[in-house]
C-alpha cells in the first residue's frame, strides 16, 4: 500500500503524542466518559445568599389599579411584623407608582376607628408560615367605602401579608365577632381568608 508523506508524518505525530501522554501518566480512553460533578469551577449555578439577605427580606406589597390588584417589591425587616405590612400599604405608594395608576385603599391612619387595625399575628419566628395566621380588626369607616372598594382593601391586606409570611387573615368588626368577608367570585367567607380567594384581583 502506497502512503503519502504526509500520512506517514501525521501517523508518526499522533504515535509520538500518544507515547508522551502515556508516560506523563494520562490516561487514554477509547470513549467519552462524563465529568464527575464539580469538576469545572465557575459553573453557573443558584448563586450564594449574601450576608445583606439575612438582613432584610424583599417581598411583594400589593395596591389598587383599575380595578384590580398589582405587587410591588416592598423590603422589610428580617423577621417581617404584621403591624409593618399594614404601616405599608397606609404610606401608599410612591410617586412613581402614583404616577403609573397605583393606589392604596388604606390609608392612614390605620386605626380600629377608622379603617383596620392589627389585633394580633404570629411570631415568625416560632411559628412556620404554612401555618402562620392574623387577625385583624375592621373599622366603621371600612362600611363607608363602596363595595369594591371594600374587596380592594380586603385583597390588599390578605395578599401583602400572604406575601411577608401569615398566610390566614381573619376579620373581625367592632364588636370583635368574626367578619363574613366578601369575596371576588360573590361567596362570602366566613373563615380564614387566603391569598387564592383573591387570585382574581390580579391583573
Amino acid at each position: 500500500m502506497n502512503c503519502s508523506r504526509a500520512q506517514v508524518t501525521s501517523s508518526m505525530l499522533g504515535a509520538t503524542l500518544a507515547l508522551l501522554l502515556a508516560a506523563c501518566g494520562v490516561q487514554i480512553q477509547d470513549a467519552a466518559q462524563p465529568l464527575p460533578s464539580g469538576a469545572i469551577p465557575g459553573v453557573i449555578g443558584t448563586p450564594k445568599s449574601s450576608p445583606a439577605d439575612t438582613v432584610a427580606a424583599r417581598r411583594g406589597l400589593w395596591f389598587a389599579k383599575e380595578g384590580g390588584l398589582v405587587p410591588v417589591p416592598a423590603t422589610y425587616p428580617t423577621p417581617p411584623t404584621a403591624s409593618g405590612v399594614l404601616d405599608a400599604l397606609a404610606t401608599g405608594p410612591t410617586a412613581t407608582e402614583l404616577a403609573d395608576g397605583l393606589r392604596t385603599i388604606a390609608t392612614e391612619p390605620l386605626t380600629l376607628d377608622s379603617m383596620i387595625s392589627l389585633i394580633a399575628a404570629d411570631d415568625p419566628s416560632t411559628v412556620p408560615a404554612e401555618s402562620r395566621g392574623a387577625q385583624i380588626a375592621v373599622g366603621s369607616s371600612f362600611t363607608s367605602l363602596p363595595a369594591a372598594d371594600q374587596l380592594l382593601l380586603l385583597g390588599q391586606v390578605v395578599l401583602s401579608l400572604s406575601d411577608a409570611g401569615w398566610k390566614r387573615v381573619q376579620f373581625f368588626d367592632e364588636t370583635g365577632s368574626q367578619l363574613s368577608v366578601p369575596l371576588p367570585d360573590g361567596r362570602v367567607l366566613t373563615g380564614n381568608a387566603k391569598a387564592s380567594d383573591f387570585a382574581s384581583l390580579i391583573l
